[in-house]
């Protein structure tokens, strides 16, 4: 599932996970918890701000596994703009998952996304430096550089 964030209140079929959720959720995932078959469940809510939000979003995720028989839960979040967090949540059943699963898979990310921040950073200094010898009048440095 990939909702936009998670809402406590509400009851609205939006683009958001909402509390009233877990019982057609659960209604959905438990034939297949109990068919016994290998499987796990992806759920993430995006710029979740409070606090307060953050735990009610992993007691939804905790109650969801106690309804569906889930054999476990594994949790990750990354830090979002402003300080939001962005929450991940594995629901599984008839395998075993790792407890570092998700850490490993995010810092896998988060290296990715650095690297890519980095070579960003070399071309934006590079076309400055191009631009800076335009502007000094040493243009014969600058063509290949931009």
């Amino acid at each position: 599932m990939d909702p936009m964030t998670y809402r406590e209140g509400g009851n609205s079929d939006d683009y958001n996970l909402h509390k009233h959720d877990i019982t057609p959720l659960s209604e959905a995932l438990k034939p297949y918890v109990q068919s016994g078959q290998p499987g796990m469940v992806a759920l993430f809510a995006y710029n979740v701000w409070p606090e307060q939000r953050r735990c009610q979003f992993w007691d939804f995720v905790d109650d969801l596994a106690r309804q569906t028989g889930a054999a476990g839960v594994r949790r990750h979040w990354l830090t979002h703009q402003g300080g939001s967090r962005n929450l991940a949540a594995l629901l599984f059943s008839a395998i075993d998952v790792p407890e570092d699963f998700l850490q490993d898979a995010v810092e896998e990310i988060e290296d990715v996304a650095l690297v890519a921040a980095i070579q960003e950073s070399e071309r934006e200094h590079a076309t400055w430096e191009a631009i800076s010898n335009i502007w000094n009048g040493n243009e014969s440095n600058s063509t290949t550089q931009l």
